[in-house]
């Protein structure tokens, strides 16, 4: 026999309170070490993965965007100046492509999209922390 429609609207509101019900509150998220650094980030478990990959990380926040990433290898920064006629733009976008961690798959496509001047603060930031600053000379 075929189901009233007040039945079968009751069991779909079910559902949702069934789903409802098995949303992880913080506590269970921390236990499973998926809580998130901040809201839509990464989880503490990725951040401590990539301490211990990389040694340092780093965070920049430009107003609602966090940025995090790590410092650039000698070996990368030849790879970027190999390119040939790239101007310093371009330079500033590989380097953000190859030290941004999140937001993951920062790429030329989202750079473009956004406001212009967060690759090339970042590009600076990343190039100060990976020891391209002129360090002032000790007295012995």
């Amino acid at each position: 026999m075929p189901k009233k429609k007040e039945e079968v609207l009751e069991t779909e509101e079910q559902k949702d309170e069934d789903v409802q019900e098995f949303q992880p509150t913080q506590e269970e998220l921390a236990e499973q070490g998926k809580e998130l650094l901040f809201e839509n980030g990464p989880t503490l478990n990725q951040v401590e993965e990539w301490k211990s990959r990389f040694n340092a990380i780093f965070c920049t926040e430009f107003e609602d965007t966090m940025f995090i990433w790590r410092t650039l290898t000698r070996l990368e920064y030849k790879e970027v100046l190999k390119v040939q006629n790239a101007d310093a733009l371009y330079r500033e976008e590989r380097i953000c492509e190859k030290c941004i961690l999140w937001p993951e798959e920062y790429s030329f496509v989202q750079m473009s999209g956004g406001k212009a001047g967060i690759p090339s603060i970042l590009a600076e930031q990343i190039m100060e922390k990976s020891g391209f600053t002129s360090a002032e000379p000790q007295k012995l």
